[in-house]
């Protein structure tokens, strides 16, 4: 099939005065970080400084299927961060205040910024970014200084980006001049470098199919194409005359995405889609991502399907992480399983979703809560024990894709293809004697769910949130004094995080309890109303010996609350 293209060389300041160009709502957000704007600028002095006739930007990809608004399929990140540059200029000119200066603004403002529609009196860019970033880039960055819309604070990553940007274009300025006898007449200069200079390919496609398959074949200057750019292009231009169906798909997941982390929407996106296809195709490595969806999406049918699956597996994802805002979701589950997800968010082991999303999108009700619950056992069991490293992320990747085949139809039928990773309670048991636990939050919950387990209550096994009223106490201080001695240094250091020398204590004792000996603080355990402090001031002394002896009970103890099967 023959693609009708226009390839021609332009100046990018030329291309964007030429035309009023939007970047559509499926495109990234301003990406650029400081080193890539300050590389640019840096370049660009270096082309002024050294005469240079010409500065290669690299490629422009545009899809004139809206003749009056032609959007930007690639080159979006150096379009605006070039617009925001010439907002410095302009900027630089009003600050003059006489009306040259002025008359100057007004200039590059009409040409290359910003115009006033006759119709609507409404002003409209000549460089719209996408939805997200619009209304912060135009009054961050198109409005004049000392406009209060200038004062609006970001609230996404991309916006500080923008911020950021428009500081170091401000800084740059001032340093290119710095030195110059006639400033103004440097800027000019600069300005016009900009416009008839500094080069791009300007490739036009009538079509926007056309347009994304040329996008895959080029590179971007300063950024690499975000795996999330590619895998979009590809199912755009494999949709054909469903392409609006498809792009509804994309962005309606964006959208879904963005409840979850409305300042981490493009990390969160990669990470659901890579946790997505790892649980319907098995363990995928990140960087072959693109290319294993690349060749198994390869029909318009199958393009179609994918898309519809990431905007409805997206809701999924969301309630996973996070799910306090996701009762719709959870409500209909019984057993605690928002709970339980909950403590499985705590744990921080991402490699586990996969097989959630599966679980979640594929079991029946009953079958959900009882999986989630064999995954905090288990996940603490792999925790202490040590978490398998890629064993385990490969046979959670298998089993999720096992579930979503129905080659693994319920909960006892996973609890035993997990089987072999999961520590056995002879494993777990050996683990926890002379474990240590570094991580504050994880020492509280795993004696919480132990006194649960002591005072014969359901064990709802969620992470203790009430931090500010009871804390994680050591027996065998962080800095003993002298009155722990019979500890040598070297002992200190080692059984100071062990669980069998930790314990839950109301803030305010443990704050009065301090470093005094283990003699001093026997009277606070008495007083306390949790079995594990009431256990240990039994003790007639604290040693070694005692944290060895104790650690082995609470070991015996740990089998029962984190059982393999429940």
């Amino acid at each position: 099939m023959s693609i009708n293209i226009n390839i021609k060389l332009d100046g990018i300041g030329h291309m964007l005065s030429d035309r009023k160009l939007s970047v559509p709502t499926y495109q990234r957000t301003y990406a650029w970080k400081e080193e890539h704007i300050s590389n640019l600028f840096q370049d660009l002095a270096k082309a002024i400084k050294n005469k240079e006739s010409e500065y290669f930007l690299g490629s422009v990809v545009v899809n004139e299927r809206s003749p009056e608004c032609p959007e930007v399929v690639d080159g979006q990140q150096r379009l605006a961060t070039i617009t925001i540059l010439l907002a410095a200029i302009r900027n630089y000119f009003l600050s003059i205040g006489d009306k040259n200066g002025k008359d100057r603004a007004d200039g590059i403002e009409k040409k290359y910024l910003i115009n006033k529609d006759i119709d609507s009196l409404e002003n409209i860019p000549q460089f719209q970014t996408n939805e997200i970033d619009n209304d912060f880039f135009i009054k961050k960055i198109l409005s004049h200084p000392g406009n209060p819309e200038r004062n609006i604070l970001p609230t996404k990553d991309s916006h500080r980006r923008i911020a950021k940007a428009d500081e170091l274009a401000k800084q740059f300025l001032i340093n290119f001049i710095s030195g110059q006898s006639d400033q103004s007449k440097a800027l000019l200069e600069f300005k016009n470098y900009i416009d008839s200079s500094i080069k791009v390919i300007l490739v036009t496609v009538p079509d926007e199919s056309n347009a994304f398959t040329i996008f895959e074949t080029l590179n971007d200057r300063g950024l690499s194409l975000a795996i999330t750019d590619l895998i979009k292009n590809h199912l755009f231009s494999l949709a054909g005359n469903r392409i609006d169906e498809v792009k509804n798909f994309w962005i309606s997941m964006m959208g879904v995405l963005e409840t979850a982390r409305e300042d981490k929407a493009d990390e969160l996106m990669i990470t659901y889609i890579y946790h997505f296809w790892c649980s319907k195709h098995s363990l995928t490595r990140e960087k072959e991502l693109f290319k294993a969806i690349k060749k198994e999406i390869s029909t318009r049918e199958k393009c179609i399907d994918f898309a519809k699956e990431l905007f409805d597996n997206s809701k999924l994802y969301v309630a996973i992480i996070n799910p306090s805002n996701t009762n719709e979701i959870w409500g209909k589950y019984r057993n605690n399983a928002k709970l339980n997800i909950e403590t499985l968010n705590m744990f921080r082991m991402g490699q586990i979703r996969p097989l959630i999303l599966a679980i979640l999108s594929s079991f029946t009700k009953d079958a959900v809560a009882r999986s989630l619950k064999f995954l905090v056992s288990s996940s603490v069991r792999l925790l202490i024990c040590g978490t398998g490293g890629g064993t385990l992320e490969q046979t959670i990747s298998d089993n999720a894709s096992k579930i979503r085949k129905k080659e693994i139809k319920d909960s006892n039928e996973l609890f035993e293809a997990m089987r072999k990773v999961i520590p056995n309670d002879t494993e777990f048991k050996s683990a926890f004697e002379t474990a240590t636990v570094s991580k504050a939050y994880l020492a509280r919950y795993y004696l919480r769910c132990i006194e649960k387990l002591l005072r014969g209550k359901d064990i709802e096994m969620v992470p203790n949130d009430n931090k500010e009223e009871i804390n994680l106490e050591h027996i065998l201080p962080e800095n003993p004094s002298s009155k722990w001695n019979h500890f040598s240094l070297d002992e200190k250091t080692i059984y100071y995080k062990k669980i069998g020398n930790l314990t839950l204590l109301k803030n305010k004792i443990n704050s009065k309890s301090g470093n005094d000996s283990f003699k001093d603080k026997v009277p606070y355990y008495k007083k306390s109303k949790l079995k594990l402090n009431l256990k240990i001031a039994q003790y007639a002394q604290w040693t070694k010996k005692e944290i060895e002896y104790r650690q082995k009970r609470l070991a015996e103890l740990a089998i029962k609350v984190w059982a393999y099967k429940i």
